[in-house]
């Protein structure tokens, strides 16, 4: 765990921009605005033509109103060739606020070491989270009632998750609203996997039907209670990469 909750910080870093229901946006903002620092990992959107997958580069500096310098990208281990001209979209998280723009590179230089001029950006949107965010998921778990004893632990599956609740998918009702759950799951972040094992209450809960009239999935939303603050930091860590590898991973 303790691997994992030291990476939560540093993924912070590992965001992009939400819809615009989740934030407040910050109009007028500037690069500069951003303050942020020297070896700052920004996700960057290369061209489709060269790679569907998002790259992570480190800020090197920048000139204002002249060019963002920022490390290469790569990909498996090998570095990604851009040209001068392409567009991309670069995405970072700094604080409580999320940023974006569009820019395209100006040069690529090779020595005496690699890096990328990008084009200084003319408008940057920065938006400023206002409440908890929601990511699609699909992590096995298993559930249980705190006042059943009786019960064997059902299967779920958590179809989206937040910092503050989840929403569980059950072959059957699992719970009435009110009844306090014991949902355990595992997450793998970084390549550590960890075991969790969380309290929530039921606050919601409806049943989706198939068009033959059957009963296609009995959802269940939960609300997290009194949440360890190793366990809290691994469930924002875990939404933090699921934006940062999936932007649009929204319920």
């Amino acid at each position: 765990l303790k691997s994992v909750a030291a990476c939560a910080v540093k993924q912070r870093m590992d965001w992009s921009l939400l819809n615009a229901d989740e934030l407040a946006t910050a109009d007028g903002s500037r690069f500069s605005d951003l303050q942020l620092k020297v070896g700052d990992r920004m996700q960057l959107q290369p061209p489709k033509q060269a790679t569907d997958e998002r790259c992570i580069v480190r800020l090197i500096g920048y000139v204002e109103d002249l060019s963002v310098m920022v490390t290469p990208p790569s990909q498996g281990g090998q570095r990604l060739q851009l040209f001068a001209g392409e567009e991309l979209v670069v995405r970072a998280f700094t604080g409580r606020n999320a940023f974006g723009f569009s820019t395209a590179v100006m040069k690529s230089v090779k020595h005496p070491f690699a890096y990328l001029h990008l084009k200084y950006p003319v408008a940057v949107q920065a938006v400023q989270v206002r409440k908890s965010v929601r990511v699609a998921t699909n992590i096995i778990a298993s559930v249980s009632v705190y006042h059943r004893e009786d019960m064997e632990p059902v299967p779920a599956i958590i179809a989206d998750v937040s910092s503050t609740g989840a929403l569980l998918d059950a072959g059957e009702g699992i719970a009435e609203v009110g009844d306090l759950l014991r949902v355990v799951f595992r997450v793998r972040l970084h390549g550590v996997d960890s075991d969790l094992t969380v309290d929530a209450y039921v606050r919601n809960r409806y049943v989706e039907y198939i068009q033959s009239g059957g009963v296609e999935a009995v959802h269940h939303g939960v609300e997290c209670s009194m949440l360890a603050a190793t366990h809290s930091m691994i469930l924002e860590s875990l939404i933090y990469q699921q934006l940062m590898e999936n932007p649009r991973s929204r319920p």
